[in-house]
């Protein structure tokens, strides 16, 4: 009998050739690769279906364990496998971009990079929901929800699924729809969209029903960036507390805080001697390449008026000017069609209103610094704006935080003091650490995140509750010379988090996290509960995988359902 591997047309890299190393660095490496999860037997680059197809007979024939990696963003590793287990890359092997016209149907392959698949919907006038990491993958990305910027007005990008191709774990090619009549599809369907990216097969295509920026000609975007400071921070945060406590807030509005609590300079020669910054120098087709040459410290703003209602809808900036007022940034943001007169004029030469200008004309790399909200933009180049095109925050390890509430009395707690005082903590202190925060409002009953996600056809957690997500990173650096360890320092920063945030209760009254933004234990019989709303879904997506991979081939570690 022959080794199906002889007939495999693509790379194989095995364990102790002289590029190993090389083939399993991924984003999580210089943070968890010293956890031993990540030194797959082989890593594997097949060239079509068809060399995915003998690699899993391979693995089936010797009873091993097959780890699927599209862009191998997983933050803890958990896109990558050990021992004997084989690697999967796919970030080369599916590459269509198919848009049908006629019937609005955009099928895409996984190894699209988020910034790829943008970029090509936006010169087709069409958009989708997405997340805001440009370098990530979409196979893992859309089995993963797809969280982004516009999830409070159009959910997420997984809910436009309505087909998706994928390989079993018996090397059988299937398409599995949406609204198949089939139930044992629409199981596999609801497992895949949700339930442990990677574990019921590997996908291959999805199929998307894709929107059009002519039917919603009205969309208004405010982005700005503007020094850090602890107060202004925290005053932008109580608006989002204020949005979060009225769950009739307008549907159409997304409001996102970003912060970046130091400086990142990005120049063609190694800056630091981390695994990181060198692999960015050295090996940019791997790491990343088109980076910005510098990212500065301090707080970025994003705004959006989703305009779903059509052209009929119209606009109102009094939201938008409240998060201006709040951070002190720029005029008010006048209507379109406004009279020109002294008083506005006056404002505009004012300092505030200067800055704004000037970050409206000023560009970082594609897209400008800054976003008024005067006059209409199309939601592909909104989607394009909300995209965070680097690699990583920091060419730094990292310890990461995700959480995710359903509280809506955020203000008698004082989260918004808490977690900028917690913040300032960090980016005050010169102790080798670079922090990186980020909240988004995703609630209200009005929220297509909670509306589109009443039909129960995928299997994303906390959609019915959710009101704010929150990302609290810590980055930390090495070789740093401190009186003591920048990591131990990291650690404990994120341990006192999680005793205020969680265990004090000023954030959430429970531990909710999600599979795009995992942290903590890679035992998932020990953690489900926080990934997973409830322990029926937990026994359904167990039941799936039974049916789908009896043998376990997707189960190349232990963070997922099995």
């Amino acid at each position: 009998m022959s080794d199906p591997l002889e007939h495999f047309a693509g790379t194989i890299v095995r364990r102790g050739e002289a590029t190993y190393d090389l083939h399993c660095y991924q984003y999580a490496y210089s943070s968890h690769g010293t956890d031993g999860h990540m030194q797959p037997a082989a890593v594997l680059y097949p060239t079509s279906s068809r060399d995915v197809a003998l690699a899993l007979r391979y693995a089936a024939r010797h009873s091993l364990r097959v780890a699927v990696r599209s862009g191998g963003h997983h933050l803890l590793g958990a896109s990558s496998t050990s021992g004997a287990g084989l690697l999967i890359d796919l970030r080369d092997t599916y590459r269509a971009f198919e848009w049908d016209a006629a019937r609005n149907l955009l099928r895409v392959g996984v190894s699209h990079s988020l910034d790829s698949f943008n970029a090509q919907l936006g010169a087709l006038g069409l958009f989708l929901p997405h997340g805001q990491c440009s370098h990530v993958r979409l196979g893992g990305h859309v089995q993963t929800g797809g969280w982004g910027m516009m999830a409070r007005s159009y959910g997420l990008l997984s809910d436009y699924v309505v087909s998706m191709e994928l390989i079993s774990a018996d090397g059988t090619e299937r398409v599995v729809h949406r609204d198949s009549p089939d139930l044992a599809d629409r199981e596999l369907f609801f497992a895949t969209m949700g339930g442990s990216p990677g574990r019921f097969g590997l996908l291959t295509h999805v199929t998307f029903c894709p929107l059009r920026d002519s039917d919603h000609p009205n969309a208004r975007g405010l982005k700005f960036l503007l020094p850090y400071s602890r107060d202004r921070l925290e005053a932008l945060l109580d608006v989002m507390v204020e949005m979060a406590s009225d769950d009739n807030f307008d549907g159409d509005f997304d409001y996102s805080v970003t912060v970046l609590g130091g400086a990142q300079v990005y120049p063609p020669f190694a800056t630091g001697s981390g695994l990181d910054e060198q692999m960015r120098v050295k090996h940019p087709e791997l790491y990343g390449q088109s980076e910005l040459r510098a990212l500065p410290a301090g707080i970025s703003v994003y705004a959006q008026w989703g305009n779903t209602g059509g052209a009929s809808q119209v606009f109102d900036p009094t939201f938008f000017n409240r998060i201006k007022a709040a951070a002190r940034y720029g005029a008010p943001t006048a209507a379109a069609d406004a009279p020109v007169s002294l008083a506005r004029l006056a404002e505009l030469v004012r300092p505030r209103a200067l800055l704004e200008k000037v970050e409206n004309r000023v560009r970082l790399g594609p897209v400008p610094v800054g976003l008024g909200a005067e006059a209409p933009i199309p939601l592909s180049v909104l989607a394009r704006n909300w995209v965070f095109p680097n690699v990583r925050e920091f060419n730094l390890p990292y310890i990461k935080r995700t959480y995710i509430t359903n509280s809506t009395s955020l203000q008698s707690t004082g989260w918004a003091k808490w977690v900028s005082d917690r913040f300032d903590v960090l980016v005050r202190a010169n102790n080798g650490c670079k922090g990186f925060l980020q909240v988004q409002h995703m609630g209200g009953r009005r929220s297509q995140f909670r509306q589109k996600g009443l039909d129960g056809a995928t299997s994303h957690s906390w959609r019915q509750d959710a009101t704010l997500c929150c990302l609290m990173d810590c980055f930390y650096d090495e070789h740093a010379r401190h009186a003591r360890s920048a990591k131990q320092t990291a650690m404990e920063w994120q341990q006192q988090n999680d005793a205020g945030a969680l265990g004090q209760q000023i954030f959430s009254d429970r531990d909710r996290r999600v599979f795009w933004g995992p942290w903590g234990d890679l035992d998932f019989q020990n953690v489900w509960p926080h990934y997973l709303d409830s322990p029926e879904k937990y026994e359904r997506l167990r039941a799936i995988q039974r049916q789908v991979d009896p043998t376990g081939l997707f189960s190349a570690n232990g963070f997922g359902v099995s």
